[in-house]
């Protein structure tokens, strides 16, 4: 007996504070016609159509699996945008249904959506509104936030007003963080009033720096055009905004470089040793000098980005001293061995398989003109193939013996000059984590069977200033 096809019932909502309740409301009356074994219900939560692609749905993708298995009858949806808001995936998806012969209802009907066609024009079209009204979705949630942020540093939203007041606890601080940006002239004055008001605050440096460029604080939103907001109790004029940028952009351009740049000394993130989270990254003057900190209920660990980058060489030199190339080859040759009796038994056996089909048809009784062509002697030309096959990658196995033995050979020296070029890769290599204590740095020291005896203990002979 023939499976019935199902009908396959979709709802969708974008974020985790919307329910499904409406579109279960619209399927009712379509489910209510059905036989429960045709019903399948698939609900997709908290999935943005606007900023997921269809392989990021697994529920989606469940439902194309079942279309191209052709086990679908009809697709029911609220309206076309609960399926695809992108154009380019929901046309890709009308096409495997087209060529599955799936069929849609729109269970919204009748609210000002346009029921399903067969026009691939017309369907390509109300697609391509979908998608616009997705973007301007996305755009007016920007808007929203820019204009009408549910929280914003020293602001008060008055509920009933929905005005935006000076906050009483920081208001002073904010007018002196903008007072102090007016007098910033150079990166170091940058660096230096960031690190006052980044206490301050309890920002971090980069959420200090987005204060500084909003125009939020002077009741404007200049993404597009200049819109005043009248609810807004501003810090600062807009021509004052303004010239702060003007003067700002180069140096916060400047700062941000020189962060990453420093950043990029130290490849592996150090760990609180008492709390096991990662230390935050600071910088007292961009002259090169900075390091990692941690106060999170405790007393406050710090070390330099020098320090760290000392006690990491100091480890990784114990790490290339202990590693035993001997072992290595030793391992090597035992692969090499068992590779070469696994080689040898294979080519016996091809060997008396060959002498086998020789032997057949060497008492052949006709002789024929396309003896090549014949099956047992193309398996012949088969197995000599896999012969050689299998010969030239023992020799290649071998050469790699012999790289092996160099390389064993000269282990050490060849870590040790890399050590002092480029420390970052062989930590990574050989480092899984960094503990940072106030006394000590605790290395965690990637396993592996070359690493022989290495000394529990090392003494980091450093100590900048922080």
């Amino acid at each position: 007996m023939e499976q019935r096809k199902l009908h396959v019932f979709f709802r969708r909502v974008s974020t985790v504070n919307q329910d499904l309740e409406m579109q279960i409301t619209a399927d009712a009356p379509f489910r209510e016609k059905l036989l429960p074994e045709e019903i399948h219900v698939i609900d997709e939560f908290a999935v943005s159509a606007n900023k997921k692609s269809t392989e990021e749905r697994p529920e989606m993708l469940k439902l194309i699996s079942l279309i191209k298995q052709d086990k679908v009858s009809t697709v029911y949806a609220f309206d076309r945008t609960r399926l695809f808001r992108n154009y380019y995936d929901g046309m890709e998806f009308q096409d495997v249904c087209r060529k599955h012969d799936v069929s849609h209802v729109y269970t919204s009907s009748g609210q000002g959506h346009l029921q399903a066609t067969d026009s691939t024009f017309l369907e390509g079209v109300l697609l391509m509104f979908s998608n616009i009204e997705g973007q301007n979705i996305a755009r007016r949630t920007n808007e929203v936030q820019r204009r009408c942020p549910p929280k914003k540093l020293g602001y008060t939203k008055v509920s009933e007003t929905k005005q935006y007041v000076k906050s009483l606890d920081n208001r002073e601080s904010v007018h002196s963080y903008f007072d102090a940006l007016q007098n910033v002239l150079t990166v170091e004055d940058l660096s230096h009033t960031l690190k006052i008001f980044r206490k301050k605050f309890s920002r971090t440096d980069e959420q200090l720096l987005k204060v500084s460029q909003d125009p939020f604080y002077a009741s404007y939103d200049l993404h597009q055009g200049e819109v005043h907001l009248p609810y807004v109790e501003s810090y600062l004029t807009l021509e004052e905004f303004k010239n702060l940028q003007s003067k700002l952009e180069p140096l916060r351009n400047e700062y941000v470089e020189q962060i990453q740049q420093l950043k990029k000394q130290n490849v592996i993130e150090p760990l609180c040793g008492y709390c096991q989270q990662p230390m935050r990254y600071r910088i007292n003057k961009l002259n090169g000098t900075a390091y990692y900190s941690c106060s999170r209920k405790h007393p406050k660990v710090c070390i330099s980005i020098a320090d760290m980058q000392g006690s990491i060489k100091t480890a990784l030199t114990e790490i290339i001293n202990k590693l035993d190339g001997k072992l290595m080859l030793k391992q090597s040759q035992q692969q090499i061995k068992q590779i070469r009796q696994t080689v040898e038994k294979e080519l016996q056996s091809m060997e008396r398989e060959i002498e086998g089909i020789r032997r057949e048809l060497l008492y052949q009784e006709d002789y024929q003109s396309n003896w090549n062509q014949h099956p047992k002697y193309k398996k012949i030309t088969q197995l000599q193939e896999e012969k050689n096959k299998l010969l030239q990658d023992l020799h290649e196995r071998e050469q790699s013996l012999q790289e092996n033995k160099q390389i064993a050979m000269q282990l050490n020296k060849y870590l040790s000059e890399y050590l002092e070029e480029n420390s970052s890769l062989l930590a990574l290599m050989f480092i899984e984590h960094i503990f940072v204590y106030r006394d000590i740095v605790d290395f965690e020291v990637a396993k592996f069977d070359y690493l022989q005896d290495i000394n529990e203990e090392l003494t980091y002979l450093g100590g900048e200033a922080i």
